[in-house]
């Protein structure tokens, strides 16, 4: 029992402590908002989105700078970190009524957002206030986040 716990709960109980330390927060992209259908050099998505970001003084030039600038895909594992300092450019994660959304800051004043993949931007996207800010995202883990969407659909489908 001893050897349990020493190999499976200690490192789980190291790494939760380290989380609370510095202050991160974990997510899980449960949408396709932010995801990239192409793999190209942006050719083809920017030619998509491009009147958009161009209408926000955004060139590709400037997009190919952002952190996950080939997006963000469901069932990846955001660490977040908890910085309220925000560019045009981050992914941050918001509140919005009772879900959380991760998008792309488009603007800081007002704070806009919007989803990589989406063909406007959503009303939660405009005016959005600091304080529901949760953080931006800082690491991507993919596909460990399915672990969490399998387990919810399995409850809910049991419930």
């Amino acid at each position: 029992m001893v050897k349990i716990i020493e190999s499976i709960v200690w490192p789980i109980f190291k790494v939760a402590i380290l989380l609370i330390v510095v202050k991160l927060f974990l997510v899980v992209v449960v949408s396709g908002s932010m995801e990239h259908s192409s793999t190209d050099d942006y050719t083809s998505w920017w030619e998509e989105h491009s009147e958009f970001y161009k209408n926000k003084n955004i060139s590709l030039e400037e997009f190919k700078q952002f952190d996950f600038q080939k997006g963000l895909n469901t069932g990846d594992l955001i660490i977040l970190e908890m910085n309220k300092r925000i560019e045009v450019g981050d992914v941050i994660v918001f509140k919005s009524g009772d879900k959380h959304i991760i998008h792309r800051v488009v603007s800081i004043s007002p704070i806009e957002t919007r989803g990589d993949a989406n063909n406007g931007q959503l009303d939660a996207d405009f005016n959005i206030d600091k304080n529901y800010i949760k953080g931006k995202a800082w690491i991507r883990i993919p596909y460990l986040g399915y672990v969490k969407i399998w387990i919810s659909e399995l409850i809910s489908t049991v419930f």
